[in-house]
């Protein structure tokens, strides 16, 4: 089973951030700014890692990012696990909003090795 909210009945009535940032990651990828992305399973290797996706770029260099609802849950990821240096506030976004966030993120940090086309949606 996938890793957030799947299964999770005390968020199903609310909205889950982890399947915005998937569908982000799917409108990246089609884009071809990205060229995969693995989401975590509950307790998989990437669960532990505390991250909630791990984003294969073009430059052949991994994202791990994280997803939060709100700022204070992210500042709270932050002090907890202070190596992950990717959260997102994700915060009802449309999936297009959160590719752009994300696409953000991965200009400013691949910027001095390649360009990253603009999103066109």
């Amino acid at each position: 089973p996938d890793g957030g909210c799947l299964g999770d009945t005390s968020q199903k009535k609310s909205f889950c951030p982890e399947e915005i940032v998937e569908a982000a990651c799917k409108i990246l990828q089609e884009a071809g700014i990205i060229i995969d992305y693995i989401r975590s399973s509950k307790n998989g290797w990437v669960d532990r890692c505390h991250v909630d996706f791990l984003i294969l770029l073009k430059n052949g260099l991994f994202l791990p990012l994280q997803s939060k609802k709100t700022k204070k849950a992210a500042q709270r990821h932050c002090k907890k696990y202070p190596h992950i240096k990717f959260v997102l506030i994700v915060s009802r976004d449309k999936p297009l909003a959160t590719a752009k966030k994300i696409r953000h993120i991965i200009n400013n940090l691949v910027r001095p090795l390649t360009h990253i086309p603009p999103l066109k949606r």
